[in-house]
């Protein structure tokens, strides 16, 4: 977290960003942490579950916030809480401010078009698989397999107009790249 906050402030002059702010723009970008994101938009669940598949086949994983054990924050509410030592397992819902941040410094938009949550997980349960932490009628995964990629894209265009082949989501930054180094760095 010390060398992505120290790449905000040298790079991009951002400097009053939270540390939950700096978990969830780390997260956008790539940076390991204890953030799931989860869009609450199908059709941006669905590029992100196509984008890496290649000829394999692609999964999206549903979650029934409202009948899970896991609580929705609003981030406001985490404001005196550090996120290294908080120990409650929960969803949260990022305040805007961070994401208006991205746009204007970074000139990213990926973080306001994915609108979503981060399910937040204390270290004790981060070795334990996402799925296997709730309830089997909390959780829905659908396999998507790779002859259908195309007609769901079509379906998608035809409804909403969005041209499914341009990466709406992921144009390149070179904060995604400073991420990598920093995951490959954190291993060593």
């Amino acid at each position: 977290m010390t060398a992505f906050t120290q790449t905000l402030i040298e790079e991009y002059a951002i400097t009053n960003l939270n540390n939950w702010e700096l978990w969830f723009m780390g997260r956008h970008f790539g940076l390991k942490s204890r953030l799931s994101d989860f869009t609450t938009d199908d059709t941006i669940a669905f590029q992100f579950a196509i984008e890496n598949a290649g000829e394999s086949s692609a999964r999206i994983y549903c979650l029934d916030i409202e009948s899970s054990s896991f609580e929705l924050i609003q981030q406001d509410e985490l404001r005196e809480v550090n996120p290294f030592t908080f120990n409650r397992p929960c969803m949260i819902h990022p305040a805007p401010l961070y994401s208006d941040i991205a746009v204007k410094k970074l000139g990213v938009s990926r973080i306001q078009i994915q609108r979503g949550n981060f399910l937040y997980q204390p270290l004790e349960s981060i070795t334990t698989p996402i799925n296997s932490q709730f309830y089997p009628e909390h959780w829905k995964i659908f396999e998507i397999h790779p002859e259908h990629f195309g007609s769901i894209k079509k379906e998608i265009e035809a409804e909403t107009r969005n041209c499914m082949d341009m990466p709406l989501l992921k144009y390149s930054n070179d904060l995604d790249k400073k991420c990598a180094e920093i995951n490959i760095n954190s291993l060593m």
